[in-house]
């Protein structure tokens, strides 16, 4: 209860000023969306790296909660790092926007020289590391771990 009132006391609610509160708010949420969806889309245009997860599979992530941003449909901004853990190996990606998505299964980071042989993906940078077994390239650029 935001106001502890007595039966015979009456009180504006005006005063407390919610209204232009929650408009303050809804301002602070477009603005971190706007610019989330300029950092998706600068990543998106500069030849980012994208890798489908395997489905019903299970998969463990350690990443900084205090920076992640969720985008409220599944998608997540890993902004500082996250490593992904699959059983198929593994993905780390440190300094680097990462974009992660629960709806399609996919992890997007930027662009980095990919090198698949025999079925196995190795990217090892200063920031991106990963080492996943069984994959494949689809016809759409997309890396399915399989």
């Amino acid at each position: 209860m935001l106001l502890q009132v007595s039966p015979q006391e009456q009180t504006d609610s005006r005063m407390l000023d919610i209204e232009d509160r929650e408009k303050q708010e809804q301002g602070k949420v477009e603005q971190i969306l706007a610019e989330a969806n300029q950092k998706i889309e600068g990543l998106l245009n500069n030849g980012a790296i994208t890798i489908k997860l395997p489905d019903k599979t299970q998969i463990f992530r350690s990443f900084s909660p205090r920076s992640i941003i969720s985008l409220g449909d599944g998608r997540l901004i890993h902004p500082e790092f996250v490593v992904i853990q699959t059983p198929n190996g593994q993905i780390s990606i440190q300094g680097q926007m990462t974009l992660e998505n629960y709806k399609d299964g996919t992890v997007i980071f930027p662009a980095t020289p990919v090198k698949i042989a025999n079925n196995k993906l190795d990217i090892h940078t200063e920031s991106v590391h990963v080492s996943l077994e069984n994959v494949r390239k689809l016809p759409n650029g997309i890396i399915e771990v399989l």
